[in-house]
């Protein structure tokens, strides 16, 4: 059983694994928490498109879909605050909107459809050793903001009236 480690892309796949189950599966206990269970599909949508975008207009696919992927969490967690639209709203408006400029931006592109779907699928068995390091960086830094302020963000998911009564800046 254990012969499988000696191989070193094996391993690669394990550790892949590994660092997206742990370094993810504390943070879904907020989105449960702030009822927008279903933002992680809009925003891969967003992130699809980011993609197509790119390849479009012949450009680095991955900074574009980070930068537009986080933009659109940012924007969501404010917006869910703010609007009198239920935040499940604006997540399938979302979805809806990201999904159909994928298709759109998708059929334009250069290289077809194969090569985007190689790019917004990837393919675990090939993992980079650079890939794992920035992962486990990643999910350190993660893993480290959300020890140091697990209060702060249980209260601001759970109750956000009732961190701003307690002097936590929900906002950030």
């Amino acid at each position: 059983m254990m012969e499988f480690l000696s191989v070193p892309f094996l391993r690669h796949i394990l550790l892949a694994g590994l660092f997206v189950a742990i370094g993810l599966s504390p943070l879904s206990v907020y989105v449960v928490l702030r009822r927008i269970v279903f933002s992680g599909a809009a925003v891969a949508e967003v992130a699809s498109a980011a993609v197509a975008l790119a390849v479009l207009f012949q450009i680095a696919p991955f900074p574009l879909a980070l930068l537009l992927t986080v933009i659109t969490f940012l924007a969501l967690s404010r917006l869910a605050d703010t609007t009198r639209l239920p935040p499940e709203t604006l997540v399938g408006m979302l979805y809806a909107g990201g999904s159909a400029a994928s298709v759109l931006l998708i059929v334009k592109a250069p290289r077809g459809e194969a090569d985007i779907l190689n790019i917004l699928f990837g393919n675990i068995l090939t993992v980079e050793p650079i890939v794992l390091w920035g992962m486990a960086i990643v999910f350190a830094l993660v893993f480290l903001l959300q020890y140091v302020a697990a209060k702060e963000f249980l209260i601001s998911a759970y109750d956000p009236d009732m961190g701003r009564t307690l002097g936590i800046k929900v906002g950030m």
